[in-house]
């Protein structure tokens, strides 16, 4: 009872948090179903930073990577507090959070060309360099 609760609440928090990001393109259905679970650390506030690669790698290349620089993979909803700081950004390319994965499958946020979206990218195996990847600094 208790876990059907708080998958409940938690859906609900999905829901909220992503009325407040103003998607106003498209939202996919599945991430409203709360496809993925808060974890540790999620609702702490902490600056995301958007990184990028130079060529296409794995992801798990990529999130080496990012921790040679000082950075982990953002998850779900440190990519969507990053769309929240940020809701008139102009980017040119998805930005990914690599932190998140359900079936293969990593949550991404669109805002090319007055697009404003949130859907998910399947990886099948790399990363693209056309990326920009959510990244959180890994010590203060």
């Amino acid at each position: 009872m208790f876990e059907q609760n708080q998958n409940e609440r938690e859906i609900l928090l999905v829901r909220w948090v992503i009325s407040a990001c103003r998607f106003t393109s498209y939202i996919h259905p599945n991430i409203l179903d709360g496809i993925f679970s808060l974890q540790n650390g999620d609702l702490a506030v902490k600056e995301v930073f958007i990184d990028t690669i130079s060529r296409t790698m794995s992801r798990e290349e990529a999130c080496q990577l990012f921790l040679s620089k000082g950075y982990r993979a953002a998850t779900f909803f440190e990519l969507l507090h990053w769309w929240l700081l940020h809701p008139t950004q102009k980017i040119d390319r998805l930005v990914v959070a690599l932190g998140s994965e359900w079936y293969g499958n990593v949550p991404h946020v669109d805002a090319r060309n007055g697009y404003r979206g949130l859907s998910l990218s399947g990886l099948s195996g790399d990363c693209s360099h056309s990326w920009g990847f959510a990244v959180v600094r890994t010590a203060p």
